[in-house]
């Protein structure tokens, strides 16, 4: 359950990715100043398993949207309720 961008050849030395690994685009929010949140679209998303890990940096919940989000963070998806006031 590993997340390989960018390299050709998902591989170090003699060990190479698994079934699980995936290849994508991590679509972190901002690296350049170290800001590794993921955005939606992420190849991440839903792409891990139950670690036994269910906060993420944030203490957000995981598993949210459906599934594990492979790293350490979990994609939240946020809604808001604003209520229609009519006059």
């Amino acid at each position: 359950y590993n997340l390989f961008s960018g390299d050709s050849i998902p591989l170090f030395g003699v060990t190479s990715g698994g079934a699980h690994d995936v290849t994508g685009n991590p679509l972190f929010a901002d690296p350049s100043i170290a800001d590794y949140h993921i955005q939606p679209g992420s190849a991440a998303v839903n792409a891990g398993t139950d670690a036994g890990v269910y906060t993420d940096i944030d203490g957000e919940v995981r598993p949210q949207n459906g599934g594990f989000d492979i790293g350490y963070d979990e994609l939240a998806l946020h809604s808001a309720y604003v209520p229609i006031v009519m006059r």
